[in-house]
């Protein structure tokens, strides 16, 4: 048998004819259809990133340059995509590439709009884009850090003290609470702002932060940063605590240090700590508890405590726990604590070595009263989940006799070697969502600070 013209069969053009809708405002993610002609289902094609190839992605689209989302096939002539919330203002060019080595190309094919301007009286903004290509679900008033170079960032703009910061909502009306933790000209500042919701991918979140105006009047909000079930947060560049909730700690021996997030408290291991004061209203009556902290131990041969927060006591202060995260002898990380002023400590312990003595970790323990379970997190990775037995499904409505960092309870014993930065007490169970996107939002970060744009 002689079988002639085998090749394979020669392939129609591929063609873009438009892009519907075909513009959208600066910031902000925008579903589209592009119809056209040449779309084959068959193509084995190029992916944009592991979990899309699942997905069965047909194209790989970009307009100039910058890679579509969620690119699918729908029919013969159209496919759907998500043009990314990351492109400057203007017409950008369409291109399209398969895997038989076909392209088209459509010029001009998406308008992106300058957004509203907030407010005539501040002369510039830059917007903040939330990368949250990692975030696994949505998350409610998140504490997102934005960090501000002097490097790239005109702070000859910026009023003293950085007092006409604003960060303003997605919507380009609502101003939103935010933290300055340090205001650096020289250096590095950096501000924490709530976020009133982080989407997951394939939608996106931008905000947008405005200064350059001399007369605006400082109105910054610490507490409504951190209100979503934060009952105290220390950032450790002072010894405040954000939600307002407590007194300033006191330090005995921990001194200052460079941290994760400017600066942090460096321990000595033998009698060094900073003391939370006593009779503290943290963890009474909730069904819950999450601590978390960074941490960078230098010593991983014997016990450590990182946080303790006590049981109530109308005695003297005591060395027991509430609720505790810290290090065993054999560099592990135990948390857990006690429902009752008067039950043993329920604890579990991660398997294996955890942490190595001169690294930072993210730590986190997630202790349920009420589901009588203790979870244990390294950098926003789940290291052990295990069921206890509480005695009651909430703590008591006593206040916390004491509490330490570096140290137990009582500042007695058990003391960290190494630096601790930004400690959180929370009365509820964090997800796995939230202590991820927690340590993202520091290492590598959540936030792309966007050129300046002045005033229209």
């Amino acid at each position: 048998m002689v079988v002639v013209g085998c090749g394979e069969p020669e392939l129609p053009p591929l063609v873009v004819g438009a892009v519907r809708p075909d513009r959208g405002p600066a910031g902000q993610s925008v579903p589209v259809t592009i119809s056209g002609r040449g779309f084959l289902l068959d193509v084995q094609v190029s992916l944009l990133d592991e979990q899309e190839s699942r997905l069965g992605n047909i194209f790989l689209a970009q307009l100039n340059g910058l890679p579509l989302r969620e690119v699918r096939y729908r029919d013969a002539r159209h496919l759907s995509a998500v043009v990314p919330g990351l492109l400057p203002e203007g017409a950008h060019s369409l291109r399209l590439f398969d895997a038989r080595g076909r392209s088209a190309e459509l010029a001009d094919a998406f308008v992106v709009e300058p957004a509203p301007w907030w407010d005539g009286a501040w002369g510039r903004r830059r917007q903040l884009i939330v990368e949250n290509a990692a975030l696994t679900e949505p998350l409610d008033d998140f504490p997102l850090l934005v960090r501000l170079e002097a490097a790239w960032f005109d702070y000859a703009s910026v009023a003293p003290g950085g007092a006409d910061l604003r960060v303003v909502a997605a919507d380009g009306l609502t101003v939103l609470d935010h933290e300055l933790e340090r205001f650096d000209p020289a250096g590095e500042s950096l501000l924490w702002v709530r976020a009133p919701r982080l989407e997951i991918p394939p939608a996106s979140v931008t905000l947008m932060l405005y200064y350059g105006n001399a007369e605006a009047v400082d109105d910054t909000n610490p507490a409504g940063v951190w209100r979503n079930g934060y009952q105290a947060v220390y950032h450790l560049e002072t010894l405040a605590d954000s939600t307002g909730r407590l007194p300033d700690a006191e330090d005995s021996g921990a001194t200052a240090t460079t941290g994760v997030v400017g600066l942090g408290r460096v321990f000595d291991g033998t009698d060094d700590l900073v003391a939370l004061g006593e009779q503290l209203p943290l963890l009474g009556e909730v069904g819950a508890a999450t601590l978390s902290v960074w941490a960078r131990p230098t010593n991983t041969t014997r016990e450590q405590y990182v946080v303790a927060i006590a049981r109530g006591n109308a005695g003297g202060t005591i060395a027991e726990s509430r609720a505790t995260l810290g290090l065993t002898a054999g560099a592990r990380v135990i948390g857990g604590g006690r429902s009752t002023d008067n039950e043993a400590l329920r604890s579990v312990t991660s398997p294996g070595e955890a942490v190595i003595a001169g690294s930072w970790y993210h730590l986190a323990a997630v202790i349920d009263y009420g589901g009588d379970r203790v979870s244990l997190w390294r950098d926003g990775a789940a290291l052990a989940s295990n069921p206890v037995s509480f005695a009651a499904d909430a703590t008591p409505a006593t206040p916390a006799r004491s509490g330490a960092l570096g140290a137990q309870d009582n500042g007695q014993g058990a003391f960290f070697a190494g630096q601790l930065d930004e400690v959180r007490v929370a009365a509820v169970a964090r997800s796995t969502g939230w202590l991820a996107a927690e340590h993202l939002s520091v290492d590598p970060g959540l936030v792309t600070v966007g050129p300046e744009e002045t005033a229209p």
